[in-house]
C-alpha cells in the first residue's frame, strides 16, 4: 500500500510526458510562419542592410494554402479563386476573402511537391501581397502579383507569373531566392517603389522578357544575378536607380543581334554605393550586335540626362566591367546563318553623366563606344579595356551620331 502513491505520482509523469510529446508534434505537425528572414551568405558589410532595419506591423491577416500537397487545376475542388482554400493561420479557418497587400502568405513545405498554377487554366488570377513565403515542394504561379513586402522562395520551391510580378511600396524589401537551378520568377519584372525606397534581388533571378526599373531603387546583392529574356529592353526610369554589389551581374541571358536596346538608362546605374563599395567586379552583361544591323540596335545607352557612377574601395581592381555576357544561345528572330558569322562585340553609347572611375570595357567593336564628344573620356580614371576588344584603345571610341533621346517599346510599368 505503501506503493500506491509512488506509482501515482510515476502515472501522472508519464501522463505529462506524453500529452507534451504529442502536443508538440501535432504543433510540429501545424505549418508556421517563419520566425525570422534569411540572411544572405555573400554579405560583405556588417552594417545592416536597409530591409534589415524595417519594421512591420502585425499583418491584417495572415494566410496559407489550404491544400499543402494538393495540386491545382488537377484537383477541381481546389480553386486558389475561392477563399475556402485559402486558411486563416490565426483562427484556423477558411479565409473570408483572398488575399491582398496587407495580407501575408505561406505556401507551406510538403514532402510532396505540388502546385497551384492559376495563370492558364487556373483562370488568369491576379493577386496582391504583403510578405510571400514560398517553401520547399511548392509551385504557385498566376497571372499577375503584386508584392508591397519581401518575397521568399525556399530551397525546393518556386514562383511564377504569365506576367507581371510588380514589387511596390515605400518600404526597403527584398526578393530572396534560394533555388541555384530555377531563377525564373516572371515574364516581366518591374519595380514601381516609391520615392526612396528599395527592393534587394538576392541569388539567382530571371524574366523571361524584361526587366523594368520604373521608380525607385533596384540592388542586385553581392555575387547574386539577374538576367532578362531575349526580345526584351531593360529599362532605368527617370526616378529609378539600379545598384550592383560586389559580384553582382545585370543583363540579357541570350542574344538579340539585330535589333533593340538591351539596357537604356534614363536614371542612375550606380556600380558599387558609398555605403557599400565594390571589393570585387560587378558586370553589365550585353548582347552583341550586327554592326550591318538596325541603327538603333546598342548593347546599352546612357540618355542625356542619365548617370553611371562606380563607387569602388580599389578602382584598379574592383571595377564594373561592361561586356559580352558570354552566352551563346540565339534569339530566335536572328538569322542563324547570318548570326552565326557575326563578331562577337558589343556597342554602347553613354550620352549622359559618365565619369568613370573603375570600369573594364570588354568586347567592343571597332567605335563601339559611342560619345557626344569622344575627347570626353580624356578626364575618365582607372578605366581599361580587355583582350576580347576589336581594336586598340583609340580606335574603340566614336562620336554619337543618333537621336538625343530613344524611343522604345518598352512596358510603361503596368500590366
Amino acid at each position: 500500500m505503501r506503493r500506491f502513491p509512488q506509482l501515482s505520482a510515476l502515472f501522472v509523469l508519464v501522463l505529462s510526458l506524453y500529452c507534451l510529446l504529442t502536443g508538440a508534434a501535432a504543433r510540429a505537425a501545424t505549418p508556421q510562419w517563419p520566425d525570422r528572414w534569411p540572411q544572405d551568405p555573400n554579405r560583405e558589410y556588417a552594417a545592416k542592410r536597409p530591409y534589415e532595419t524595417e519594421t512591420w506591423s502585425p499583418p491584417a491577416r495572415r494566410l496559407m494554402w489550404a491544400h499543402p500537397g494538393k495540386s491545382w487545376p488537377e484537383d477541381k475542388e481546389m480553386n486558389p479563386k475561392d477563399p475556402k482554400n485559402w486558411l486563416d493561420m490565426a483562427t484556423g479557418q477558411p479565409a473570408a476573402a483572398l488575399p491582398d497587400e496587407n495580407t501575408d502568405v505561406l505556401f507551406p513545405a510538403c514532402d510532396k511537391p505540388y502546385g497551384v498554377h492559376a495563370a492558364w487554366s487556373g483562370g488568369r488570377l491576379n493577386l496582391a501581397f504583403r510578405h510571400l513565403v514560398i517553401q520547399k515542394n511548392a509551385s504557385f504561379s498566376l497571372e499577375n502579383y503584386e508584392v508591397w513586402g519581401n518575397l521568399w522562395i525556399q530551397e525546393g520551391g518556386s514562383m511564377g507569373s504569365h506576367h507581371a510580378s510588380t514589387h511596390k511600396g515605400s518600404k526597403h524589401t527584398f526578393v530572396f531566392n534560394e533555388n541555384k537551378d530555377r531563377s525564373n520568377i516572371a515574364q516581366y519584372i518591374i519595380v514601381n517603389k516609391y520615392k526612396g525606397a528599395s527592393v534587394w534581388f538576392i541569388g539567382n533571378i530571371s524574366a523571361t522578357d524584361e526587366l523594368s526599373i520604373n521608380e525607385g531603387t533596384a540592388v542586385i546583392g553581392p555575387h547574386s544575378k539577374m538576367t532578362a529574356g531575349p526580345n526584351s529592353i531593360q529599362n532605368i526610369g527617370p526616378e529609378a536607380t539600379l545598384a550592383l554589389l560586389s559580384g553582382a551581374s545585370f543583363g540579357k541571358g541570350t542574344n538579340n543581334a539585330q535589333s533593340h536596346v538591351d539596357i537604356l538608362v534614363k536614371g542612375h546605374i550606380s556600380a558599387g554605393t558609398p555605403e557599400c563599395p565594390l571589393t570585387k567586379d560587378a558586370f553589365l552583361g550585353l548582347s552583341f550586335k550586327d554592326a550591318a544591323g538596325a541603327p538603333g540596335a546598342k548593347g546599352l545607352i546612357v540618355e542625356p540626362k542619365g548617370v553611371i557612377r562606380v563607387y569602388s574601395k580599389d578602382p584598379a581592381t574592383a571595377r564594373l566591367v561592361i561586356g559580352w555576357h558570354q552566352n551563346k544561345q540565339r534569339d530566335p528572330r536572328n538569322e542563324p546563318g547570318k548570326y552565326d558569322k557575326m563578331p562577337r562585340t558589343i556597342n554602347v553609347a553613354l550620352l549622359g553623366s559618365v565619369p568613370l572611375n573603375g570600369v573594364l570595357f570588354n568586347d567592343v567593336r571597332k567605335g563601339g563606344i559611342e560619345l557626344p564628344d569622344p575627347a570626353a573620356r580624356q578626364q575618365w580614371k582607372n578605366v581599361s579595356f580587355g583582350k576580347g576588344c576589336a581594336a586598340a584603345a583609340d580606335e574603340l571610341f566614336g562620336r554619337y551620331e543618333g537621336p538625343s533621346e530613344t524611343s522604345t517599346r518598352s512596358k510603361k510599368g503596368k500590366p
